[in-house]
């Protein structure tokens, strides 16, 4: 299982939950929607034929992260999802074998006001109010960690890579630092990955892409716009 096709399970499992949360009405009318900010992928080694049936569970949670001043600083919605399959090859048919785990995804949104003027984004209550249960901010630099550099590569946004939000899609990034790494990782498929976005890319955007070899044999990586700001950073691991 390709670590870029997990994250579709959400769609089919994970957020038709979530959506048809009663809650989830009055956020909409407000205008409030969950964006991702980080994204956790993690195959099994379970053989899938291209055309399994695969299940899933599901589950989600809200959370608030405090300033330093205990003040509320943003409102999250975190997704887990466990996926399994009866193992199988896509010209051999079923294994025989018994279903097995393939993946699992934990992504992290948070909520946002997606279309309103700069300035007036952030969100700090929900209808409802804020959720009790609170979690740390995260460190958004501690992900691929350090390493030796490999040289960078300029990239260019164009409107395929946007989704319905106008954004850079999630998967681009991982598929953009797939395709980089190929001649350094040619035998081998990536087990794991983390991204974590700090603010999206659009359409029309310029970047350069930072890579490194990490001491643990790991790729690690930053997507770095014209102002020399870091907006996206990764970890990825075979």
């Amino acid at each position: 299982m390709a670590l870029v096709a997990l994250a579709h399970g959400l769609g089919a499992i994970a957020w038709p939950r979530v959506l048809g949360d009663p809650r989830a009405q009055p956020l909409s009318a407000a205008g409030i929607v969950p964006v991702l900010v980080r994204l956790q992928l993690e195959r099994d080694d379970t053989p899938v034929a291209a055309s399994s049936r695969l299940s899933g569970t599901a589950t989600w949670h809200r959370w608030t992260a405090r300033d330093d001043g205990g003040h509320v600083a943003r409102i999250y919605l975190s997704m887990w999802l466990d996926l399994h399959g009866t193992p199988a090859t896509t010209f051999g048919g079923p294994t025989g074998a018994p279903a097995a785990p393939v993946g699992r995804v934990h992504a992290e949104h948070v909520f946002t006001r997606l279309f309103a003027p700069a300035g007036e984004r952030r969100v700090r209550d929900l209808p409802g109010g804020a959720p009790r249960d609170e979690g740390p901010v995260r460190d958004l630099e501690a992900v691929g960690g350090a390493g030796e550099p490999l040289p960078d590569l300029p990239l260019r946004f164009g409107r395929t890579h946007t989704d319905s939000n106008q954004h850079v899609n999630s998967l681009v990034y991982l598929r953009q630092l797939t395709d980089a790494l190929a001649g350094e990782a040619p035998a081998g498929s990536p087990r794991r990955c983390e991204i974590a976005w700090r603010k999206p890319f659009f359409c029309g955007d310029e970047a350069v892409l930072r890579r490194w070899r990490t001491a643990e044999g790991a790729w690690g990586a930053a997507w770095v716009d014209t102002a020399g700001v870091t907006r996206c950073r990764a970890a990825l691991a075979l």
